[in-house]
C-alpha cells in the first residue's frame, strides 16, 4: 500500500474524511418533528428571550400567581367617570336623603296634647311588656298604630286626627286578638278604622264589635294626603 500512496490518494482520502465527517454533525444538528419532549428540555434552557411576544395567554398563567408587584398599574385603562346629568342626578338624591326628617314619634293615646281614649279604653297596665296605644306617621304617609287597649264600654277606642285619617268616606278593617264576649269569644275580632266625612265615626277607631281588650299591634293603612 505504501508503494502505492501518492498525494492524490492523501488528498482524496482526507476530502472524504471531512465530507462523511460534516455530514454526520449536520445531521446531529437537524431534528425531527416532534422528536423533543419536556423531559430532553434542560432546566432553565427556556428564557424570555427564547419565548414569542403575546405567546402566552391569560389562560396558561397559574392562578394567584400575578399580583401587584407583577403588573404596571401605569399600563390600565381609568374607569369610566359619571357624565354631568349623572352626577347631577346621583348628588340631587344625596341631597333629598339627607334632607328627610326622622319620622315622627310616636302620639301617645291619652298623653297631654294628643287624642283622648273614648268610652273607659284605656292602656292595659297587667301586661308591663306590651306597648301602650299609639300611632305615628312615616314618610311614606302610612300610618302605624300599636298597643293593647281594655275596659271600653262602647266600639270608639279613639278618634285619630285629621292628617291620620283614611281618604273620605273610606273604612279600613283588620282582623285582630281580642278578649271578651260575642264574636272575641274565640280570640278573633276585628278593628275598624274610619276616614273622614263619616258625621261622627270620622277617624275613629273602633273594634267591633265591642270587647274587653284588643291588640292594636302591626295595624298600618295609608292616610289621605
Amino acid at each position: 500500500m505504501g508503494r502505492k500512496l501518492t498525494y492524490a490518494n492523501v488528498v482524496a482520502t482526507l476530502a472524504l474524511m471531512i465530507a462523511v465527517g460534516g455530514a454526520s454533525a449536520f445531521a446531529a444538528t437537524q431534528l425531527a418533528r416532534n422528536s423533543v419532549g419536556s423531559k430532553q428540555i434542560k432546566k432553565n434552557a427556556v428564557t424570555t428571550a427564547k419565548i414569542r411576544n403575546e405567546a402566552i395567554t391569560g389562560a396558561k398563567v397559574k392562578k394567584g400567581t400575578l399580583t401587584g408587584v407583577q403588573i404596571n398599574a401605569s399600563t390600565l385603562g381609568t374607569v369610566p367617570r359619571a357624565n354631568s346629568a349623572q352626577a347631577a342626578q346621583t348628588a340631587q338624591t344625596a341631597q333629598t336623603a339627607n334632607a328627610l326628617s326622622a319620622p315622627e314619634p310616636w302620639h301617645e293615646v291619652g298623653a297631654p296634647g294628643e287624642p283622648a281614649f273614648q268610652h273607659s279604653w284605656e292602656n292595659e297596665t297587667a301586661r308591663t311588656s306590651e306597648p301602650t296605644v299609639a300611632f305615628y306617621k312615616d314618610h311614606e304617609d302610612v300610618v302605624h298604630l300599636r298597643g293593647y287597649a281594655v275596659g271600653g264600654d262602647g266600639e270608639a277606642i279613639f278618634q285619630l286626627p285629621a292628617e291620620f285619617q283614611p281618604q273620605s268616606g273610606t273604612v279600613f278593617t283588620f282582623p285582630v286578638t281580642c278578649a271578651g264576649a260575642g264574636s272575641c269569644s274565640d280570640g278573633s275580632g276585628s278593628l275598624a278604622v274610619f276616614g273622614s266625612g263619616l258625621e261622627a265615626d270620622t277617624g275613629a277607631v273602633a273594634a267591633e264589635p265591642q270587647t274587653t281588650t284588643v291588640s292594636l299591634n302591626g295595624i298600618t293603612f295609608r292616610a289621605e294626603s
